[in-house]
């Protein structure tokens, strides 16, 4: 298992930090919040004291009856054994705490991490899979200014993918005094951004200053982040002192890798956890029957050759491309891709766009139809 994270951490960081992209530019749309294809939501909603709680939200369309039982089936794995779930995270998370203290000078600690799961009904149907933790000492405390400051704890830089969104929320009692960049939507003491979005060193940066009457903010604690059918993890009480002023040159970007590998191995990779999940609890028979139905490459779809021999691994979606490519002479139409897989149109154009900006393959637009091709294949 070990291995298989190594294997995922290095795709993931691969296809995540090479492709980089301007700013979003333009108001926010109710499309973007709501995109038909998979999407990740992070908020981190600051304290006064520089603790910060993260929650990482990660949607998959549920658009059969066969996509909810396969959620069900995973939400009833995580009830059972949600440490098998939430250990990676934690363990990944730490890390980058470690780093971001390393860095900064200030002592922080990661804790009370919790996962959950629901189905969304409205406006479609949804499976939601929630990470949950505080981070004590994320931003700079400022007693002579007031201030409190979220920016070097982005060192390096943030990136968030397509359709992704970033939300910085103020602490009760603050105000917004400035932000950079511009974030695509701000509402009352939140700010929002929309991915593809690359940014800069040290940003976001957000300077929150106290309203003319400030209330005692509630800092985060056990209570207020359990929740529903959450599995909690209380080692660490998730509040600390007040910070003080720091370094500013290590990087956040670890995060991307993070948030990655909880799609691949949560919700976008559910069909792959359930088979390698499968193990000593399940009968050889009923595992193997599993491994079949569950491999999004073995149904039957009209397109021969698709890869079968993915037992014990995981690839992530434009591995699944590139060896669909390579079996089927190394050309093939967009709705070919869509038919192997079972995606929307929506993942899919987005899967192969971040695989064209890579230069993974080639897009050639004939007629109404995108033909989809490896770089070495030669155009007739």
């Amino acid at each position: 298992m070990a291995d298989l994270r190594r294997r995922v951490l290095s795709v993931l960081a691969v296809m995540l930090l090479v492709s980089a992209a301007g700013p979003v530019a333009g108001t926010l749309q109710v499309a973007q919040v709501q995109p038909e294809a998979d999407n990740t939501a992070t908020r981190i909603q600051v304290y006064e004291n520089g603790t910060a709680h993260w929650t990482i939200r990660i949607r998959t369309r549920l658009t059969t009856a066969r996509d909810v039982e396969q959620f069900q089936v995973f939400q009833m794995r995580i009830r059972n054994n949600s440490d098998r779930h939430l250990s990676p995270f934690r363990e990944r998370m730490r890390g980058v705490v470690n780093d971001a203290a390393n860095a900064t000078g200030r002592e922080m600690t990661a804790g009370n991490f919790t996962i959950s799961t629901r189905i969304q009904e409205v406006p479609r149907r949804w499976g939601v899979v929630v990470y949950e933790f505080t981070w004590t000492d994320f931003a700079v405390t400022r007693p002579d200014s007031d201030a409190i400051i979220v920016s070097d704890v982005f060192g390096g830089g943030f990136f968030i993918t397509a359709n992704d969104t970033l939300t910085i929320a103020a602490p009760t009692g603050y105000r917004i005094d400035s932000v950079s960049p511009a974030p695509d939507r701000q509402d009352a003491g939140t700010l929002t951004w929309v991915g593809r979005v690359d940014f800069a060193d040290d940003r976001p940066r957000v300077r929150f200053k106290p309203n003319s009457t400030t209330p005692t903010s509630t800092l985060p604690s056990e209570s207020t982040l359990s929740n529903g059918t959450n599995a909690a993890e209380g080692d660490n009480d998730g509040t600390g002192d007040d910070g003080s002023d720091g370094g500013e040159d290590r990087p956040l970007s670890t995060v991307l890798v993070i948030l990655g590998v909880l799609g691949a191995l949560g919700v976008a990779g559910l069909l792959y956890l359930r088979r390698i999940d499968g193990g000593a609890d399940k009968p050889a028979a009923e595992r193997t029957e599993d491994a079949v139905v569950t491999d999004p490459t073995s149904k039957t779809n009209g397109v021969s050759g698709a890869p079968r021999e993915q037992t014990d691994d995981l690839l992530t979606d434009g591995d699944r491309v590139r060896t669909f490519l390579q079996e089927h002479g190394g050309r093939v139409r967009q709705k070919e891709i869509v038919e192997a897989f079972g995606w929307s149109d929506s993942k899919t154009s987005r899967v192969v766009s971040r695989l064209t900006d890579e230069g993974e393959v080639k897009k050639l637009r004939i007629g109404r139809e995108n033909v989809i091709s490896l770089p070495d294949t030669e155009d007739d």
